[in-house]
């Protein structure tokens, strides 16, 4: 697996088809495909008063079969930490997750 480098490409724990949140990953059901080569939004984010976490936001659309137009599409969320090296990815729009992050204990 590559190493993770903000705002450059989606991260993903798979080297193969990745499902959609929230929809079963089969051979014939769920699939995800970004909407574009570069993400929705990124910068910076603060996650605490002393941390400050590179943010990107990337769209996905969810399909069903092959060259089939989207039929729903989701934000995934990247917030990475480079000095812990900490690597947070949200794709179900957790709400109050900043909130939950800058209230957190933090190691390193």
């Amino acid at each position: 697996m590559q190493t993770y480098m903000p705002g450059t490409f989606f991260w993903t724990t798979s080297t193969g088809a990745t499902g959609c949140p929230g929809k079963p990953l089969t051979p014939t059901s769920w699939l995800r495909t970004p909407t574009s080569t570069g993400p929705l939004s990124n910068g910076y984010a603060p996650v605490t008063a002393a941390k400050t976490a590179d943010y990107t936001v990337w769209r996905f659309g969810c399909y069903t079969a092959p060259r089939a137009p989207p039929v729903f599409y989701f934000q995934q969320r990247d917030w990475y930490l480079p000095v812990s090296r900490i690597l947070i990815v949200d794709e179900y729009a957790t709400p109050g997750l900043a909130q939950i992050l800058a209230t957190a204990t933090w190691a390193g």
